[in-house]
């Protein structure tokens, strides 16, 4: 389990800094052909996908989800990417230490047991 969480560690912190760098780059090639920067909000990538923006009853979730959406699609995906290889990160590193206390306890019984 520690080594899946390790790999999803490594294409998580690889995806949230090729994927925003890919982003900036195609909107660097628009701006030095026409002369503007292209706004790429994360509700442009959802409508261009036709996936529905979520829609909630709590006036102050909608308010949050409606300002996570405007924001630039290179940024969130940056964040999210980053913080999913943070959080795989440290629950391997978790899941490893624990392991390891386990095996130690092992070989801790299997001393006593053999000294009997």
């Amino acid at each position: 389990m520690a080594g899946l969480l390790w790999n999803g560690t490594i294409w998580f912190g690889l995806g949230g800094i090729a994927i925003p760098f890919t982003i900036l780059g195609w909107q660097s090639i628009v701006w030095l052909k026409s002369g503007r920067w292209p706004l790429l909000a994360v509700h442009d990538a959802l409508a261009y996908f036709s996936i529905t923006p979520p829609s909630f009853e709590w006036v102050g979730v909608q308010t949050l989800a409606t300002n996570v959406l405007a924001e630039p699609l290179s940024f969130i995906v940056f964040a999210v990417g980053i913080s999913a290889a943070i959080i795989c990160g440290w629950l391997a590193t978790r899941i490893e230490n624990r392991q390891w206390e386990i095996a130690k306890e092992q070989r801790r019984l299997k001393r006593e047991n053999s000294v009997q």
